[in-house]
């Protein structure tokens, strides 16, 4: 993780009491984050921004990346009374995975 993106989940987790959820907009992370709560714990829901695929902004079932599930995510969030926030890691996960891996 770059430094800029440590600074930025430090301050979100101390904001938070330390529990971040990340959250993909499926019932998995959806359900995790309601029962952290159930649960007694302070969270903030994060999604992380890996590539852009233009094919998933428009897509009309259920994926892992499409704008619909993070605008899911983001409800959730909402609705239980979070924070959330999107960050976006893209061009750190291009050049440190993506281009590492075609390259090998």
């Amino acid at each position: 993780m770059t430094t800029a993106c440590s600074r930025i989940v430090s301050i979100v987790l101390t904001a938070a009491g330390e529990s971040l959820i990340a959250m993909s907009g499926g019932v998995d992370s959806s359900g995790a984050a309601l029962l952290t709560q159930n649960r007694g714990y302070d969270y903030v829901g994060c999604t992380m921004k890996l590539f852009d695929d233009p094919s998933t902004e428009t897509a009309r079932s259920r994926t892992c990346c499409a704008l619909e599930d993070v605008e899911y995510a983001r409800s959730v969030a909402f609705r239980t009374g979070v924070p959330y926030y999107v960050f976006n890691f893209r061009d750190n996960f291009r050049s440190k995975v993506t281009e590492k891996y075609i390259q090998s």
